[in-house]
């Protein structure tokens, strides 16, 4: 790392994290909001990639249950995300922070020239002070629900590793609500097990993926 640089740090926030009883937990973000921007004033520039969007398209449409329906799922994303975001951008601005909303699919990072622009765009926000807000843009893409993609996002994971990658960063951090990587779903399965390290990209790492698809 550059001595010179200011450390550069990815905040993934998962649904389960960000939502109770399937709203957005705005106390919680609060909070949170607090503390990212007690990093920032620190030196540090921050990125994050935040889910929530359908969470906050069901508390609109005061719905109890998570819809199956890929097309009501990918309705309530888009009229959740700006809720979402204003829920951020209300936050920070109480702490003096301007942020940025960047949605995106996969499709951005399929030539250099998709990648350039995002670099160029989120570095540009970094330099002058603003924090990033990511999402899956689910309204044109429905990859983060089906997992049809050969680069999918899901619920934002494989999305906040290609940024931290494109844009360089520092830390990665993934806020869930389970330890780390599972040989399989914890949700699903009493004998998953923790992976206490990784060291490179095995079939056995592939099959858990999979696995939680």
């Amino acid at each position: 790392m550059d001595p010179n640089k200011a450390e550069r740090i990815l905040i993934k926030i998962g649904t389960a994290t960000i939502t109770k009883n399937q709203r957005l937990d705005k106390s919680w973000i609060k909070e949170k909001v607090r503390e990212i921007a007690r990093l920032q004033k620190s030196g540090k520039e921050i990125i994050i990639v935040s889910s929530g969007a359908v969470g906050a398209g069901m508390a609109i449409e005061r719905l109890h249950k998570r819809p199956s329906d890929l097309l009501k799922l990918q309705l309530l994303s888009g009229k959740g995300q700006p809720v979402l975001h204003n829920t951020y951008r209300e936050f920070f601005a109480a702490e003096g922070i301007d942020v940025i909303q960047v949605l995106l699919t996969h499709h951005n990072f399929s030539t250099k020239e998709e990648e350039e622009n995002i670099r160029k765009v989120i570095n540009g926000a970094l330099k002058e002070g603003t924090i990033p807000i990511i999402n899956t843009n689910d309204v044109v893409t429905n990859e983060e629900f089906t997992g049809s993609a050969i680069n999918v996002f899901t619920d934002n994971d494989e999305l906040a590793a290609l940024v931290a990658a494109n844009l360089e960063v520092d830390l990665l951090l993934i806020l869930t609500d389970v330890d780390g990587l599972y040989s399989k779903d914890p949700h699903l399965h009493d004998e998953a097990s923790l992976v206490q390290e990784v060291t490179k990209i095995t079939p056995e790492i592939e099959s858990s993926r999979q696995d939680r698809l």
